[in-house]
């Protein structure tokens, strides 16, 4: 009868310290993030997306042709080789261009109808889309 308590003791301690190996573990998390690119370089962490802030622009800035809420935003880059491309292209595709000036990305509606968003390259030239 004593052999029976010992083993008991025994299997019932093995049981309780085996549940402990198989406690709830969800008391954190890793998440990995990124992309395996085929191309020169890659965008630097935080590069994108880019977030332009115009803050607010009254529309008498704009009178005439005027050009206001200028912006300073630079696209970092990372890993490039250069042995692939020595320069480097950013592609951006508005929805409507201004007919009259294509450097404009065109507001059709709205308050902002008839004005627009450009870029300018590190030169200050209009960049001109399509």
């Amino acid at each position: 009868m004593k052999l029976n308590k010992v083993a008991m003791a025994v299997a019932l301690t093995a049981a309780l310290s085996s549940m402990s190996a198989f406690a709830d573990t969800t008391n954190g998390q890793i998440e990995f993030q990124g992309e395996l690119v085929n191309t020169a370089c890659g965008l630097a962490p935080g590069s994108s997306p880019v977030s332009v802030d115009f803050g607010q622009i009254p529309v008498s800035a704009l009178a005439n042709g005027a050009r206001a809420g200028n912006v300073h935003q630079n696209i970092e880059l990372q890993h490039c080789d250069t042995t692939v491309a020595q320069t480097a292209e950013v592609t951006y595709s508005p929805t409507s261009v201004n007919p009259t000036d294509a450097s404009l990305a065109a507001f059709t509606s709205g308050t902002a109808s008839g004005a627009g968003i450009g870029l300018r390259d590190s030169a200050s030239q209009d960049v001109v889309w399509g």
